[in-house]
This record gives C-alpha cells, sequence and structure tokens, in this order.
C-alpha cells in the first residue's frame, strides 16, 4: 500500500509532464560568471527564485527539456519588485546544467527572446 501511495504521489506532481517543483540539482545559491564585475547571485528554491533585495518570484510551471533531466523550461510571472507590474505576462525560461571547467554551471536563456537576455552562473562557494 506504502509503495502504491508513493507512486501516485510521483504520478500527481509530473501530471501533463510538468514537475512540481524545481529538480534539487537546480536548487541552491549561483553567482553570476558572465560579468567579472557584476557578481549577482540568485537563490533557486524548490518553487521560487530568489533575485535578491526582496524580489522573489514564484515559479507557476516547471517542465523537463531532455531525458537526463539537465534541462528545464521554467515558467514565472514577473512581480517586478519593487514597483508592482500587475499586467506582467508569464516568461519561460531555459535552464541547462553544464560542467564548465569541471564546475557545475547553469545556463539561463530567455526562451523567446535567447539573444535579449541570457545569463551563466555556478555554484555559490
Amino acid at each position: 500500500m506504502k509503495k502504491l501511495l508513493i507512486a501516485a504521489m510521483i504520478v500527481l506532481t509530473q501530471v501533463g509532464g510538468a514537475w512540481a517543483q524545481v529538480p534539487k540539482k537546480f536548487q541552491g545559491n549561483w553567482v553570476s560568471i558572465v560579468d567579472n564585475a557584476d557578481k549577482s547571485s540568485i537563490k533557486i528554491g524548490a518553487r521560487t527564485i530568489d533575485l535578491g533585495s526582496g524580489d522573489k518570484q514564484t515559479i507557476s510551471k516547471i517542465e523537463p527539456g531532455d531525458e537526463e533531466g539537465r534541462t528545464l523550461f521554467v515558467t514565472y510571472k514577473p512581480t517586478c519588485s519593487p514597483t508592482p507590474c500587475p499586467n506582467a505576462l508569464p516568461v519561460t525560461f531555459v535552464w541547462k546544467l553544464i560542467k564548465l571547467k569541471g564546475r557545475e554551471t547553469l545556463m539561463w536563456v530567455n526562451k523567446e527572446a535567447p539573444a535579449g537576455w541570457m545569463d551563466i552562473m555556478q555554484r555559490a562557494r
């Protein structure tokens, strides 16, 4: 019975191909390596992205991007902190985990406009 309950919970968290939360391997503190002068950091949680300075985004949709689980499509509606923007449309990003110089690296690209916004981050030390 316990195994059946666990299996049912797994199925419910992945209904329609979407996941209920960000996989653990994507969670944690990440620091930008694109611009050495700007060491901006973010914290990715199970259902949130904390961009710092009170700017916390709630993820509305998480979809797998590949069979290995190293690519995700992550959607959230920007809150535009500190000034609210109630008319903002949801935005989808592609997250891809790779190894760069032996370190786990997160590539973060806007799905709709990849040339418009991209960041490359590594785990904070």
